[in-house]
């Protein structure tokens, strides 16, 4: 290359040069976008996703009422949910008293203009119709007149506001069953018998077991006897829209024509069944949401009848000393509990309920006491023998055991007669003394 066209080159490559870095600080000028400044997206997802459209605000509840501790509205179509006072419910009603504001809440939170609760008399003709025992939860020694079945550290009572039961079961998965020592006493009218309850229990995910049997069973299990009346609440019954801890009324109306159940005074469910006994036990199960810890109020609970005299007992709960029955020759564990509570006791009766296996047979179990053996006894009759079914025995404590004389501790055992065989009989089982 000669001279001349080097130094063209040379000239050449230096303004192309000189243009990179005019053009690179022309880029570095430009203002950069704030950090702080929002960036707006578009809506566009992709093509098969449409994307919801926000429409105008909710329209609000066209009816709103206040009665008996609880707030209630007709529900709206369409929305998510409803705010009272500022607090998010998922239900048409929510537990308060007086006029509060209510507004509907939709999916994207827009809330409806507010809507004033009206306040209308409490209903009080429920009382009026059970004409035997009601009990408003004044008095707090509740053994006097329940039993109470439970898992002992999870099924705990205790007094809420208003003199309500507040059961806690802060286990998990829990149930508890009240037995009232007041019996169901049918009459002669059109309308035999009523058991009302007043309960949170059949809320969101909650369940309320109402059993009408014939004895004095402490649990039933998921089979009751054939005699028995059950009524079950829980979301699949209608109307469903039962709001967490919100307290309803549920009453089942023995008739000779069948049952009844109401909830509110409206009716939820009949059955054509006539009941044949003339007296029964009331069994009470309510069972929490599944959550933890659960919870559940009791605010009364009626039963038709004439007044009887409550019975005077005192219960003490006793260690058993196994989980299971053992065979008539297998050597007991030496595991006692302490026989103080008998005493003074004049008499006692050992309670026990066993969850049976399939196809179980409870004739001839015997519960042993130290060295005595008590032959055990059914509660009631056509009980089931299906699978996890549940059935309450008692035997009367022999009169060696009461006084001061006698060991100081026994052990409880459970056994099969020596004829029999139990080794169907599977899970747990609780052992109860009381005096009578």
């Amino acid at each position: 290359m000669t001279p001349r066209r080097r130094v063209i080159a040379a000239v050449g490559a230096t303004a192309v040069l000189i243009a990179a870095v005019l053009v690179l600080r022309q880029a570095d000028d430009t203002p950069e976008r704030p950090s702080s400044e929002p960036v707006r997206l578009t809506r566009y997802t992709t093509d098969f996703i449409t994307l919801p459209s926000q429409s105008a605000a909710p329209e609000p509840p066209s009816t709103v009422w206040s009665s008996d501790g609880r707030v209630h509205w007709t529900p709206v179509p369409g929305v998510s949910g409803y705010e009272v006072n500022g607090r998010l419910v998922a239900s048409p009603e929510v537990a308060a008293s007086g006029r509060p504001d209510v507004r509907a809440v939709d999916g994207f939170g827009q809330r409806s203009l507010p809507v004033r609760a009206e306040e209308r008399p409490g209903d009080d003709g429920w009382r009026r119709a059970v004409n035997g025992w009601l009990d408003d939860f004044d008095d707090t020694f509740l053994e006097r007149r329940y039993h109470l079945s439970g898992r002992r550290g999870c099924v705990n009572p205790g007094s809420g506001s208003g003199g309500r039961l507040v059961i806690d079961m802060p286990c998990g998965n829990d149930a508890a069953v009240l037995r009232a020592r007041t019996l169901l006493q049918l009459n002669d009218a059109d309308e035999l018998g009523r058991v009302v309850v007043v309960t949170d229990a059949a809320g969101p995910h909650g369940k309320l077991v109402l059993d009408l049997v014939p004895g004095t069973p402490d649990r039933l299990g998921p089979v009751p006897p054939a005699d028995a009346v059950r009524v079950v609440v829980d979301d699949s019954v209608s109307p469903g829209t039962r709001g967490a801890g919100v307290l309803h009324r549920f009453e089942v109306v023995l008739t000779r024509g069948g049952v009844r159940v109401l909830q509110d005074g409206a009716q939820i469910a009949t059955s054509p069944v006539v009941p044949q006994w003339r007296e029964a036990s009331v069994l009470i199960g309510v069972t929490p949401p599944p959550s933890f810890p659960g919870r559940v109020e009791i605010d009364a609970v009626g039963i038709t009848g004439p007044l009887q005299p409550m019975p005077e007992v005192i219960e003490t709960p006793i260690v058993a000393g196994t989980l299971r029955v053992l065979e008539p020759d297998e050597e007991a564990p030496g595991i006692g509990v302490a026989r103080a509570p008998l005493r003074g006791a004049p008499s006692a009766r050992l309670r026990a309920t066993v969850r049976i296996g399939d196809g179980g047979d409870p004739n001839g179990l015997v519960a042993q006491l130290g060295s005595a053996r008590l032959p055990l006894r059914p509660v009631v009759s056509g009980w089931s023998a299906a699978e996890g079914s549940e059935l309450t025995v008692t035997g009367d404590v022999p009169a060696e055991l009461l006084g001061s004389a006698g060991p100081d501790a026994l052990s409880c055992l459970l056994r099969p007669c020596v004829l029999g065989s139990l080794r169907c009989w599977r899970a747990t089982w609780r052992c109860r003394g009381s005096r009578r």
